[in-house]
């Protein structure tokens, strides 16, 4: 089953190439793939080179993703681990680099 958004909590290198993945596979359209990071300069190429739904609100990607990859530094996971803990659903299937 394909989920309806997929959503990456970090926009850097790694989040990147599996967004090209997921896209170039035909899996998913990139206009429903949302990505938040705090570069908003980042989430503009990544809009204008990809497609993809930026965002700088973490709570926003968690709400509309049914699969979210968080895709941030190892030292920032826990942090955002508990940013999110309470908007995350119970159903959403969660990946970390």
């Amino acid at each position: 089953m394909k989920p309806d958004c997929v959503g990456f909590i970090g926009g850097g290198h790694i989040a990147e190439a599996l967004i090209r993945g997921i896209t170039a596979s035909g899996y998913l359209d990139a206009g429903k793939i949302v990505v938040s990071d705090i570069d908003g300069e980042k989430l503009q190429r990544l809009e204008k080179t990809i497609g993809i739904h930026p965002t700088t609100d973490n709570a926003e990607a968690v709400s509309q993703a049914g699969i979210l990859f968080l895709a941030v530094k190892p030292g920032e996971v826990f942090g955002v681990a508990d940013e999110i803990a309470d908007v995350l659903a119970e159903d959403v299937f969660v990946v970390s680099d």
